[in-house]
């Protein structure tokens, strides 16, 4: 029962989640700076990429980060019809 010997991943796996997570972190900064259209981009990637290694955790936070952008796409496009 306690004798389960874990795999360790291969590298190329382990640098394909690295670059998800690190686009997904790219999307994040984006999104702080209001660069939505490149956020967005961003999250699609990392998405792509994370579900390709199996990565749910981080797919998660791209999902929460697309709908970062179209909450505040719409929050901005409503501030600038009311000026």
């Amino acid at each position: 029962m306690f004798n389960k010997v874990e795999e360790k991943p291969e590298p190329r796996t382990l640098k394909k989640k690295k670059r998800g997570r690190c686009l997904k972190i790219c999307g994040d900064l984006s999104l702080a700076l209001h660069l939505i259209k490149q956020a967005y981009s961003f999250y699609v990637e990392a998405e792509d990429i994370l579900k390709r290694v199996d990565d749910y955790l981080w797919c998660l936070g791209c999902n929460q980060g697309k709908l970062g952008c179209f909450t505040t796409d719409s929050v901005i496009e409503g501030i600038d019809k009311d000026s």
